[in-house]
């Protein structure tokens, strides 16, 4: 039956249109949206082209395939992505394993099949390093046949070698022997050329090993070879550097020649130790050389040498030498020089365990010209000995300088003997048996002694001083300065002497001077021209005149009209004061007068009444 649509064009209202007419043109539309297979859209009522039910298919699935296409493009972007992120990771993986090091897995030939797991893995090939190729794929087992193996494989070249050198140990693989120079520093091995020696470089010579310990090795024959370096190097010197350590020596270790430099990172740091009793160190015929900044220990050996100068045998001297930061301890002799000629000694240190000296400067006669020596310097030293022995002694040194040194512990605490023009500052004496003699000395001068004898023992003698002037002339001692010197076995503060030249002292000059127990003087009435002065306005030290003492000529008997003064011989006794103005024998007092002053004869010394 044909069916023409009403299209009344009704409007829907409140409840839709009620027209029969819209009813049966609804139906129809239904029927063709709900029903039709052929086609995709169809009019409404109102002539609106709307999706039918097939039409809304068709839309949802290619919106599920776009959809589908969309995810799977993103999906296929994702895993490029992330296939390509592997590929990069695996890369700077494998990087990695090679720049963190190579790991040696055997040689080829000796130690085949080798299975390779890593591309870092390397072996040997006659002499060659091969790792695994980029194409290579891992694990793989070689079939121990190179015309096949080969293709698999990349040589590294000298990237096992560079990565050996790279390592904390990698000098190990690196030679290297002293050369002199002869032109600009350019390379690595000039730069160790221009390096002192160490001495560890001569470790080699060494033959004598007891234990691993390098403290028990003979390094003598180490310092013996590095000196022969130097000769061969330079005939005018070189240093050897001893680092921190302690060396054992069982022989004496010689240096000898020009310029020669032993030194060590510190006393604290740096030990020469003896193992046999001779000489420790030898500077034998040299001149302008340096030992410093080490320790020297000694086994007591009975003539043993801590530091040793002997004189050069061609000019009869030893020239230039310095000792500066040296420890010298358990030796018979701590530091020894003979004839010493401008020679210097600083901040240096010898131990009470030193047997005869903390340091001799010895005159050897008959070796040439020059004799003793010549301004030997010792400065800011610290001198100790067993009580046996001297602290310092000097002979036959034209005038040295002795600054700031402290003298400890002694027979005598500083000896010189026939020693002209020495000049001694400041000079600290303590706990010696004798603080100082001066024995056949000519203008000494000695400034400010500080003389702290409250532990000087009793050395068995039967006077004991604490400053002895035995014989010479015009020595000028300033300042005198004893302290805690009231033991009974010290006698005097100084005692003049005949013993040595057979004559006493003469111009002899004591500008003032202190003991705390009032100790006095011995032999003063035989010096020629003594001149004592207890701090006066005339005097150095700049004090109040507060009295002079004048030595009166010897005499037979006593004078009708004296002189103040002190120490004189009368009735052929010599009046020398101990304590005050106490009677020393049963003399009774004599009264004299003079003008209109009266004075009284007491042991020796004149006193105005």
């Amino acid at each position: 039956m044909a069916y023409t649509p009403f299209n009344t064009g009704n409007p829907i209202g409140t409840w839709g249109s009620v027209d029969p007419r819209d009813l049966v043109d609804n139906a129809a539309i239904l029927d063709r949206w709900v029903n039709d297979q052929t086609i995709t859209q169809w009019r409404d009522r109102f002539g609106v082209q709307r999706l039918t039910w097939n039409g809304m298919e068709i839309a949802f699935q290619q919106a599920q395939d776009d959809r589908q296409d969309a995810f799977d493009a993103e999906q296929a972007e994702h895993q490029a992505d992330f296939d390509a992120a592997q590929v990069q990771r695996e890369s700077e993986f494998n990087a990695f394993l090679l720049a963190s090091g190579y790991q040696f897995i055997g040689d080829y030939d000796t130690d085949g099949p080798l299975t390779i797991t890593q591309v870092n893995q390397i072996f040997s090939k006659d002499g060659e390093f091969w790792r695994a190729g980029a194409a290579l794929t891992l694990p793989y087992t070689t079939v121990n046949d190179w015309e096949i193996d080969e293709a698999n494989f990349v040589s590294v070249g000298d990237a096992a070698l560079r990565q050996e050198l790279a390592e904390d140990d990698g000098a190990n693989k690196v030679g290297w022997s002293r050369h002199s120079l002869s032109s600009a520093i350019s390379n690595v091995h000039q730069a160790l050329d221009g390096l002192e020696l160490n001495l560890w470089e001569f470790a080699g010579f060494i033959t004598s090993k007891p234990t691993a310990d390098p403290a028990t090795w003979d390094w003598s024959p180490a310092i013996n070879a590095a000196n022969a370096v130097i000769t061969s190097l330079s005939p005018n010197g070189g240093a050897i550097f001893a680092p921190r350590g302690s060396y054992g020596l069982g022989s004496t270790a010689v240096i000898n020649g020009l310029g020669r430099v032993l030194k060590g990172e510190g006393v604290h740091a740096t030990t020469f130790v003896a193992l046999h009793t001779g000489d420790v160190i030898n500077f034998t015929e040299s001149s302008y050389c340096t030992i410093k900044e080490l320790k020297v220990i000694g086994t007591a050996g009975a003539t043993q040498k801590g530091v040793f100068f002997p004189y050069r045998t061609d000019i009869g001297v030893t020239l230039q030498n310095r000792i500066l930061d040296v420890q010298v301890e358990k030796c018979a002799h701590g530091i020894y020089l003979e004839n010493p000629v401008h020679c210097s000694v600083e901040r240096a240190r010898t131990l009470d365990d030193n047997v005869l000296s903390g340091l001799t400067s010895q005159f050897v006669a008959g070796v040439g010209a020059g004799q003793g020596g010549t301004n030997l310097n010792l400065r800011s030293c610290w001198f100790q000995c067993a009580v046996t022995g001297e602290a310092c002694a000097i002979f036959s040194n034209w005038q040295p300088v002795i600054d700031g040194c402290q003298f400890e512990r002694g027979r005598t605490g500083l000896h010189l003997r026939s020693v002209p023009g020495a000049t001694i500052l400041s000079p600290q004496f303590e706990d010696n048996g004798q603080h100082m003699l001066l024995e056949g000395c000519t203008n000494p001068i000695v400034l400010t002694p500080t003389l702290d004898s409250a532990s000087t023992p009793d050395i068995g003698i039967t006077i004991q001083s604490i400053i002895n002037i035995d014989g010479g002339s015009g020595a000028k001692i300033y300042g005198i300065r004893s302290i805690n010197d009231s033991a009974a076995h010290i006698d005097f503060l100084v005692r003049f002497l005949n013993a040595s030249f057979g004559t006493f002292p003469t111009d002899v000059l004591i500008d003032g001077y202190a003991s705390d127990s009032g100790k006095g003087f011995s032999g003063s009435a035989s010096v020629t021209r003594l001149q004592l002065k207890r701090a006066g306005a005339n005097s150095m030290l700049g004090q109040t005149l507060t009295s002079m003492r004048i030595q009166l000529d010897v005499l037979s008997t006593a004078p009708s009209d004296p002189r103040v003064g002190e120490e004189f011989l009368a009735d052929g006794v010599g009046w020398n004061p101990v304590t005050g103005v106490g009677q020393r024998s049963s003399t009774p007092a004599l009264a004299y007068t003079r003008k209109s002053s009266t004075f009284n004869l007491k042991r020796g010394i004149w006193h105005s009444k």
